[in-house]
């Protein structure tokens, strides 16, 4: 649309869209200026999210203790990986509480003294093992405490984070790469009577903007309480980003 205007000073000003051109010696151009327009997006009045979620993904290194006397695995080589999402409603601009629902892979690689400590509870495998596994995936929720550390400006400030977590592992299996006749062989073995089928711990961890260095526990034990066995490491560290 073009709209013109004659001014008191004998000017005309021609409107072209968001251009506006004074005819006169010299000409001039300007450019009206952008109306700002306020959407909440769910803001507090304050300045910040009431209520908001996040997804991410981790992933942890298995860490070795002294409290306990665990089943011996390749630390490096011992894993866990998650992918999940979190939900939150943050009352108070220092605090925020909710919940994540998950899916979790953990894999730990055994030593040879692992599987001879088991005495059978690992099955034996054909040929000459040269790698073997514990492996579990898992399905889980957690209750989430996150305190923020420092606001700022930043909509993703520092925090802290800190809860109890609790998961359903859907399929744990013994996994065995061996040499047998000088071919490479890789077998599973699944025994759920053997196994408990639910894991629950404690976590937590520190984080800025959409990182975040994490800690974990596992309070249960993965083996069933009738067969005499060391358990496995429950301590993991590592990192989360938000996708």
């Amino acid at each position: 649309m073009m709209l013109a205007a004659i001014s008191a000073n004998s000017q005309t000003f021609v409107k072209i869209g968001e251009l506006e051109l004074a005819l006169k010696s010299p000409i001039s151009i300007t450019k009206e200026k952008d109306t700002v327009k306020e959407y909440n997006y769910g803001k507090h009045k304050k300045g910040y999210r009431t209520y908001f979620d996040e997804f991410y993904i981790g992933y942890g290194q298995v860490m070795n203790t002294s409290e306990e006397t665990y089943m011996p695995v390749y630390f490096g080589n011992s894993y866990n990986l998650e992918i999940g999402w979190k939900y939150f409603h943050r009352p108070a601009k220092f605090y925020a509480i909710g919940t994540s629902f998950r899916y979790t892979s953990n894999s730990f690689r055994l030593t040879p003294e692992a599987v001879e400590q088991s005495g059978g509870f690992f099955p034996e495998a054909d040929g000459e093992p040269y790698r073997q596994f514990f492996r579990t995936d898992n399905l889980g929720t957690s209750l989430i405490n996150r305190v923020y550390l420092y606001s700022g400006r930043s909509a993703r400030p520092v925090f802290l984070e800190f809860g109890a977590y609790a998961d359903y592992a859907f399929s744990k299996r013994y996994k065995v790469k061996s040499r047998v006749d000088g071919d490479k062989v890789k077998s599973k073995y699944r025994d759920g009577s053997k196994f408990n089928p639910v894991e629950a711990g404690l976590n937590g961890g520190i984080g800025y903007k959409d990182i975040m260095i994490f800690a974990k526990y596992r309070m249960t034990n993965y083996f069933n309480k009738d067969y005499s066995m060391n358990e496995l490491p429950r301590w993991s560290v590592g990192v989360q980003f938000n996708l």
